[in-house]
């Protein structure tokens, strides 16, 4: 459909279903430009109708569906249609003036296109074409710069410098103001009104303008807006009339503008000031009533819900110490109770001790003397003075039990030094009475709860007093380490050991006296030990 050579030697061909074509003459290569519906930058119709090269070296294509510039960089277009302002979008031939515009011919008449500022100024058979339909590919420009364009019904010739725009800016003026059909009667001229109030429920009206230009009137646009109502100008083309209904209280300004039949507008047009009176119910004064008498019901009632969460608050105070009061009275029997039971564990474990050590060691010494009378009755004062030296050891040994008896029935140390010194001073007090090697471990400082320090403490003494009477250990030693939460005591000996299976099943007094202690402290016991290994007892008290 047409051929362009452009300004580098390359030829664009316009084709109907091929779209836009590009062959470069040297290298004898093609390339194709189509639609595509998904893409809004590709050749807006592949029907090419009408190429041309502008004097700034852009190119434009005119298609059945707007008119195309190509960005030959971008190889992407951008495409005007009748939204843009183009008269139509059949673009059947273009040309360009001497003044840098681009004239199209259409199916409703011509356009003439200012590139740079993207605006088109139509024309049509009331400007003297001689159809407003003209024909495919029939344009040209003369010698002389004059246009020429074909169209159904002969063509028309122009000087595009000669055509001059109506320069006239039209006077806006309101023609008409109604309700419900009938004009409002203000008592002056309705183009002399420049304000109008309404009062509820007539609150909507209707109005007519116009714009004084007489040179095809017709052609003439138009548009509106209520300044407070509306965020838009309501653009309504060639009619003349609007209409606002329900419109809330308020004052409002009318604006009214309009062009000529060139497009020249009126941007100062005319303004009227509207005032639509409320209902009493919508006023200020009554909606502030009512925030007030919301306001007093709800401060009221916070009122009333506040002095009743104070008298349940004191119910509850008055409940609250009557519990209280019943569980003071509960703790106080519980602690006896407890106390009692400590009490009662205590005597056992000092039975247990008294049993184990000095009831058996006076015992021995019974029947040392009996076997000491009855040897020096028979003369035989060898054998009676070493039984004599028996009683003395025992007695010896029974004393320092009575003593350590007495020193675990108050343990001064441990209120006045803590649970280190008390360790060490037990573990001094072993040392002197067994005979063999303590060591003692201390890993971080420790300062504990009075109640896990003597509970400890009775641990170890009980630990201790197992290995001195059953252990025939050469070595104890005594760790103690405390971490942010827990508190661990190792004791471990080198003697002879014991299997822990045979002892599960009941064991001795001081096994089940120390596993005790450990389950009133809420901690957790382990012992390891093997026949001819030793013995490790490991405490954990979580703090």
């Amino acid at each position: 459909m047409s051929i362009l050579e452009d300004q580098d030697g390359v030829l664009w061909l316009g084709t109907i279903g091929g779209g836009l074509n590009r062959f470069d003459p040297e290298k004898e290569i093609f390339t194709y430009y189509k639609n595509d519906p998904d893409d809004p930058h590709s050749l807006s119709n592949d029907i090419a109708l009408s190429i041309i090269q502008d004097h700034a070296g852009a190119l434009w294509i005119g298609t059945p569906d707007g008119l195309n510039k190509f960005d030959q960089e971008t190889e992407t277009f951008t495409v005007y249609r009748e939204k843009d302002g183009i008269a139509n979008d059949n673009v059947y031939c273009m040309a360009e003036d001497e003044g840098g515009h681009i004239w199209l011919s259409t199916n409703k008449g011509l356009s003439r296109f200012d590139p740079q500022n993207e605006i088109f100024r139509n024309y049509d058979m009331t400007n003297g074409l001689q159809s407003n339909e003209f024909n495919v590919t029939s344009c040209y420009v003369s010698d002389q710069a004059e246009m020429l364009f074909g169209g159904i019904n002969g063509f028309n010739a122009f000087f595009p410098d000669q055509i001059q725009d109506n320069s006239a800016l039209p006077p806006i003026v309101l023609t008409s103001l109604a309700q419900d059909g009938e004009q409002v009667d203000l008592g002056i001229a309705i183009d002399h009104v420049t304000e109008v109030t309404f009062k509820w429920p007539n609150n909507s009206f209707e109005f007519e303008f116009a714009a004084l230009s007489y040179a095809h009137p017709e052609k003439n646009q138009y548009a509106y807006m209520l300044d407070g109502f509306d965020e838009h100008w309501n653009e309504i083309g060639t009619r003349r009339y609007g209409k606002y209904t329900n419109l809330p209280g308020g004052t409002y300004t009318l604006r009214l503008r309009g062009s000529n039949n060139d497009g020249l507008w009126n941007e100062a047009g005319a303004a009227v000031k509207v005032t639509i009176v409320p209902p009493f119910w919508a006023t200020l004064w009554f909606r502030g009533i009512i925030l007030l008498v919301l306001i007093g019901g709800i401060y009221s009632g916070y009122r009333l819900r506040l002095r009743n969460l104070e008298t349940r608050s004191r119910e509850l105070e008055i409940q609250v110490e009557e519990r209280t009061t019943e569980l003071m009275k509960i703790e106080e029997v519980l602690m006896q109770n407890e106390m009692e039971k400590a009490i009662t564990s205590e005597r056992n474990r000092l039975a247990r001790d008294l049993h184990d050590s000095v009831t058996q060691a006076l015992y021995s010494q019974t029947l040392y003397a009996e076997a000491t009378a009855r040897l020096l009755s028979a003369g035989e004062m060898q054998t009676a003075a070493e039984h004599v030296d028996e009683i003395r050891h025992t007695a010896q040994q029974a004393l320092q039990e009575m003593r350590l008896l007495i020193f675990e029935l108050r343990p001064s140390v441990l209120a006045e030094e803590g649970i280190v010194s008390a360790l060490q001073m037990r573990l001094e007090s072993v040392e002197e009475r067994s005979g063999f090697i303590t060591e003692f471990k201390v890993d971080g400082e420790i300062k504990l709860p009075a109640n896990i320090e003597e509970g400890l403490y009775w641990i170890s003494q009980e630990a201790l007093n197992n290995i001195v009477k059953h252990a025939q250990a050469s070595k104890v030693t005594v760790m103690l380490k405390k971490d942010p939460h827990i508190i661990i005591l190792d004791i471990l000996d080198d003697g002879i050991g014991f299997d822990p299976e045979e002892q599960s099943n009941g064991g001795g007094l001081g096994l089940r006296g120390i596993q005790e202690r450990v389950d009133q402290l809420g901690g957790q016991i382990t012992i390891e030990s093997q026949p001819g290994k030793g013995t490790r007892v490991h405490v954990e008290i979580n703090l």
